[in-house]
């Protein structure tokens, strides 16, 4: 992944779609996933032969406005709160099955009980445990309506959750659902803070598990993620520095891509024929 000066080579990834742009951001932090150049590109490639370090420019369409994990106002929100929260389940990078993350498993005990057993040893950014007291707080929160959460239909078979002991969570059901687990997994609408977090501070500082810490956020201009090094999966993320830049222009972020700006960014069709000429970037049609 790194190249010249600590970069990350610059074959580029240009998506066609939006829901594929989100599926190339995340493999590039997301445990076991290949580096920037998809699956196709890099699928047989070992893991072992993946360089660490270095950075990489990742120009977004838009700004996130909020890093609220409970309350997501637009795309790429979902996309850089993937970043820095986690939630029970993860979708892999490549097949986007339901894989364990903060739950190491989910039994469903009865068609509207599941115990949730937890990961130990999950550190926040800032250095506090993890624990099922602080899955609960998220829940409860992400399923409250005051909270408005836009995708909070996805959760409303929940009725209530109780902690069982420091790593067990237990969730009963109004109704069954196994699809469940795969919505915590979907999309981080539901990423998990710290309990009891001022809602109105993560929507700026956000605190998670995930991979990646938020250092620094110029509204509609950039933001700066940096490497979790107490990250509880050991060897990921590969990259030290994601640099995002806020772009909403198409024809700013064309520019950036042709002059080596970027090292990533969602273009039109149109887009794409404009940039199908350029050797440094490689193209991936969704």
């Amino acid at each position: 992944m790194e190249g010249q000066g600590g970069r990350v080579s610059r074959r580029t990834l240009l998506k066609g779609a939006g829901a594929l742009g989100v599926i190339g951001v995340a493999a590039v932090c997301a445990p076991g996933a290949v580096a920037p150049g998809g699956p196709s590109a890099t699928a047989t490639t070992a893991a072992a032969a993946v360089k660490r370090g270095g950075s990489f420019i990742l120009g977004e369409v838009a700004d996130p406005i909020s890093f609220d994990p409970h309350n997501r106002s637009n795309a790429s929100a979902t996309v850089l709160q993937r970043m820095v929260y986690e939630c029970f389940t993860r979708q892999n990078a490549r097949t986007l099955s339901v894989e364990p993350a903060l739950a190491t498993k989910w039994d469903f005990t009865t068609p509207t009980e599941i115990m949730w057993t937890l990961r130990e040893g999950v550190l926040f950014h800032n250095g506090q445990p993890f624990t099922a007291e602080d899955a609960k707080w998220n829940v409860d929160r992400a399923i409250d309506p005051k909270t408005a959460n836009p995708f909070g239909s996805w959760y409303d078979a929940i009725a209530k959750n109780e902690v069982v002991s420091k790593y067990v969570l237990k969730m009963t059901l109004k109704r069954p659902d196994p699809l469940l687990p795969g919505k915590f997994a979907a999309m981080r609408v539901l990423g998990f803070a710290p309990a009891g977090s001022d809602p109105v501070a993560l929507a700026s500082k956000p605190i998670g598990t995930g991979p990646y810490k938020m250092t620094e956020w110029v509204l509609n201009d950039h933001a700066t993620f940096v490497r979790n090094t107490d990250y509880w999966l050991k060897g990921v993320p590969y990259l030290d520095t994601l640099n995002v830049k806020f772009a909403p222009t198409e024809d700013t972020r064309i520019a950036a891509l042709r002059a080596g700006q970027m090292d990533f960014s969602i273009v039109s069709a149109d887009g794409a024929k404009r940039l199908a000429g350029a050797q440094n970037l490689k193209l991936i049609k969704g």
